[in-house]
């Protein structure tokens, strides 16, 4: 299947493994605008997961589960639908 990236941006916090939630400073978000959509992550160590979205606001996505590796703040994500 084939997606589409609708937004993009930067981690703005560390996030530890077994951490469900990506936080990025710079958006303004409609509140749970992003639901159902996928967010792909990439990070610095070339790892790349992808995560169902529950739900998000302002400057927060709320993901179905928690990541496998550390996420340092930095590392780049995209919003698929």
């Amino acid at each position: 299947m084939t997606y589409k990236v609708i937004d993009s941006g930067v981690v703005s916090y560390d996030i530890g493994i077994g951490m469900n939630a990506v936080s990025d400073g710079s958006k303004r978000w409609e509140d749970n605008i992003l639901r159902n959509r996928l967010l792909r992550i990439s990070t610095q160590h070339g790892i790349t997961e992808t995560k169902s979205i529950l739900g998000n606001n302002a400057q927060t996505i709320v993901l179905n589960s928690g990541f496998s590796v550390n996420i340092r703040a930095g590392a780049t994500y995209e919003i698929l639908d």
